[in-house]
């Protein structure tokens, strides 16, 4: 495994998101760094309430936005659709990977956490922690496919 990567699972990642001392740790936007490396297209969709979409420049590579502010966080997770334990274990090449490493390169943190079984794993755990697009324009609503169902008589 990358000595700079370490293994967060869904039941990890949860526990994070609602412990508390005083107050929430959830209410601490210092506390949690949460970045969703998928397409901007799969996040518009869904995504792990309080995660930001991580940056990509125009050749596709990840780059660190200014108000990633990754010297004061004190917890960096990042995830994809499903990176596994074994993905980190055998460095296959991820998008969860590729963004940790980016953003390790910038904080020099001792480390960063990947989130094992990425969103498809946490949402399957916890789906009242994911957001859903509830609206849509109109534009967009020319976009979805319908199906109809015809009653036949019998």
């Amino acid at each position: 495994m990358v000595y700079w990567v370490s293994p967060i699972g869904p039941n990890e990642l949860f526990n994070m998101i609602n412990r508390e001392f005083k107050y929430a740790c959830i209410t601490d936007v210092m506390f949690l760094l949460l970045l969703d490396a998928r397409a901007k297209e799969h996040y518009n969709e869904s995504h792990i309430i309080t995660a930001k979409l991580a940056q990509r420049d125009k050749d596709e590579m990840y780059t660190v936005s200014l108000d990633y502010e990754l010297e004061c966080r004190t917890n960096i997770v990042v995830y994809d659709h499903s990176t596994t334990e074994s993905d980190l274990i055998n460095q296959v090449v991820t998008p969860a990977l590729q963004c940790a490493k980016t953003m390790w390169e910038c904080s020099k943190q001792t480390s960063i956490q990947v989130l094992t079984g990425g969103y498809k794993d946490f949402s399957a755990f916890y789906p009242f922690l994911r957001t859903r697009k509830l609206f849509y324009l109109p534009k967009a609503c020319l976009k979805l496919k319908f199906t109809h169902f015809d009653k036949k008589s019998s």
